[in-house]
């Protein structure tokens, strides 16, 4: 089982993605900010990463900054209310930014497509 980390201060969008992936089979882990994050992805070593950049105490990109740092190979997806963030994103291998407010199915295609699974059946 394919297990995903959602990183996001706002309780209700991380139990909409827990709920959401968990329907298609996945592990769920949820942390409130980048910094407990960070913590976990050194702890269960998640197969991938779904972070808001804009949290308290450590930013999704400070997060994917640091994984980089420390060689962690796992993807990250990072939402954002800005493009700005795009830019630097595409420095640290971000494999996609995605733009408020997010279409969950375009999420959902873009985690299947960075863990090369096939579609589950939601979609």
């Amino acid at each position: 089982m394919k297990k995903i980390l959602i990183v996001d201060d706002d309780p209700s969008i991380r139990e909409t993605l827990t709920s959401f992936f968990t329907e298609c089979g996945f592990y769920v882990m949820e942390a409130p900010d980048g910094m407990k994050g960070l913590e976990l992805v050194k702890w269960t070593n998640p197969d991938i990463v779904i972070s808001d950049n804009s949290m308290p105490v450590l930013s999704g990109l400070e997060l994917a900054c640091i994984m980089k740092s420390q060689k962690m190979n796992i993807p990250v997806i990072l939402i954002s209310a800005s493009d700005n963030t795009i830019e630097e994103a595409s420095k640290l291998d971000v494999i996609a930014v995605m733009i408020k407010p997010i279409n969950i199915i375009d999420l959902m295609q873009k985690v299947y497509h960075a863990l090369g699974m096939l579609n589950c059946g939601v979609l």
